[in-house]
């Protein structure tokens, strides 16, 4: 198959590379670099091992790029308005396009522009930064789950699942109203919190005070999610292990920089306090795609859930 990817920062770069380096054919849209990965190419920097690719398919301009099988979108979603023009010269009538991006309703409102448009939501769990031109640091995970919204194709997404696990990445097809509720569960309390008081999710969750906000935020989410019919669990257990990050905003207002946390809901929510020393801060973002430089973070959590 051949792929696009729209936002070519910390995701769109990693997740492409690694396809691209695996033998994929892969057309990167690129923006503040363009020239520069032209003329030399795109580093990876990567905790499983690192490697360049001298030449890749880069442009400019939308407009250039081919017709695409499947399309990764690594846009920030305040930027998917300038999707309407960015993606059609990809699109062919079957084209699957994946949204790499955090939140809720992101895939409603991309179908209400794109009516015919098969859609299907990209989770990465990733620490990885852009920080400047044509490298891409991986600090650790990059496993991605594809959660399918609209595709009419169950053999595309297959696929899809098995280039990137032919590619080195960790790749698993998942419940998609599940797996966004999940992740919106981290991505909301941890992002606002840590720029507000400019300091990390382990630090906030040392502090009782801090710590009952990020409680009763994540509460908020999950009476949402069930207020909205996602599934309800009775109990949810999530350790803190590996919670030594600056999410997405944090990262964003400081560095241009982004994040991306894993997630879940459920009636009442445990976080033990069982940091593991040792661990390193990671960076995180879900592409910061034309604004730049990306960093995704995710702090991957060992989520148990009891009936």
């Amino acid at each position: 198959m051949r792929y696009g990817v729209i936002g070519m920062g910390a995701i769109g770069g990693f997740y492409g590379a690694k396809l691209a380096h695996a033998g994929k054919e892969v057309h990167f849209l690129s923006h503040s670099d363009y020239q520069y990965v032209k003329e030399r190419g795109l580093q990876v920097d990567s905790c499983d091992g690192s490697f360049h690719l001298p030449q890749i398919n880069a442009y400019g301009a939308a407009s250039d790029m081919p017709k695409c099988d499947v399309v990764l979108i690594g846009l920030k979603t305040v930027n998917n308005h300038l999707l309407p023009e960015l993606l059609p010269p990809l699109l062919k009538e079957d084209t699957l396009v994946v949204l790499i991006q955090n939140g809720i309703g992101v895939e409603e409102d991309v179908q209400k522009i794109f009516p015919e448009v098969q859609l299907a939501a990209g989770l990465a769990f990733i620490c990885s930064a852009k920080t400047e031109p044509g490298r891409v640091n991986h600090q650790c995970y990059g496993y991605i789950n594809i959660g399918n919204y609209s595709c009419k194709q169950q053999e595309k997404i297959d696929e899809v699942v098995d280039d990137f696990r032919k590619a080195g990445v960790d790749a698993n097809e998942v419940e998609y109203l599940e797996a966004r509720w999940k992740k919106a569960v981290w991505n909301m309390p941890f992002n606002g919190m840590t720029v507000a008081l400019n300091t990390q999710t382990d630090i906030l969750l040392q502090h009782p005070s801090t710590l009952q906000l990020i409680k009763d935020q994540m509460m908020e989410v999950i009476e949402a999610a069930q207020a909205c019919g996602g599934q309800e669990h009775r109990r949810v257990v999530c350790r803190k292990d590996d919670l030594q990050h600056r999410p997405h905003d944090a990262l964003l207002a400081q560095h241009e920089t982004g994040l991306r946390f894993q997630a879940s809901d459920g009636d009442q929510l445990h976080l033990h306090s069982s940091h593991r020393e040792g661990k390193g801060s990671g960076l995180s973002d879900e592409e910061a795609g034309d604004v730049g430089a990306g960093t995704e973070i995710s702090g991957e959590q060992e989520v148990r859930e009891e009936k």
